[in-house]
């Protein structure tokens, strides 16, 4: 790897943790500003308002949970690429392969939930809940067409 291609991308990684340094001290100063109207709500009997305030709060202070490491990830892939570009290469390349399975698995798990519908092809596909089938049952008794079916197309509206 060319030494320009190494600049660039140790250049991309700074900024990259800048930006989310930045992101995460609004995120804290939001969710810090949020939570201090919710306690002062509160002491001073304005129950409904700071119930207002505790729920945004609680849902940024969990976001700032989530990305936790974030900012060291960042800093550690800096570190990396500054040093020695193939370890980040390395890094770069599990990642992608990470990725990948776990987009297989997603496709796996929609796979199970969604089925190929036999007729058409389409994912688009529903299953048959044994209310909709007791409810066709009582209406077309035994001619119901969802009897020993689990799946419905909901393009074709193929059953089987």
């Amino acid at each position: 790897m060319t030494d320009i291609n190494q600049e660039q991308i140790v250049k991309q990684l700074r900024e990259d943790l800048e930006k989310e340094r930045k992101t995460q001290r609004k995120m804290v100063f939001i969710a810090a500003t949020l939570s201090f109207i919710a306690i002062s709500s509160f002491i001073f009997d304005a129950i409904l308002l700071g119930l207002l305030f505790t729920l945004p709060a609680g849902v940024i202070w969990y976001l700032i949970y989530l990305c936790r490491g974030s900012v060291g990830r960042f800093e550690k892939e800096l570190h990396v690429a500054e040093t020695d570009m193939e370890q980040y290469q390395r890094i770069l390349k599990n990642r992608t392969i990470d990725a990948n399975a776990q987009l297989r698995q997603a496709q796996a798990i929609n796979e199970a939930i969604h089925p190929t519908c036999p007729k058409c092809g389409s994912h688009s596909t529903k299953k048959i809940t044994t209310l909709d089938r007791s409810v066709s049952v009582a209406a077309a008794g035994l001619a119901s067409s969802k009897i020993g079916k689990q799946f419905e197309c909901k393009d074709c509206k193929y059953k089987w």
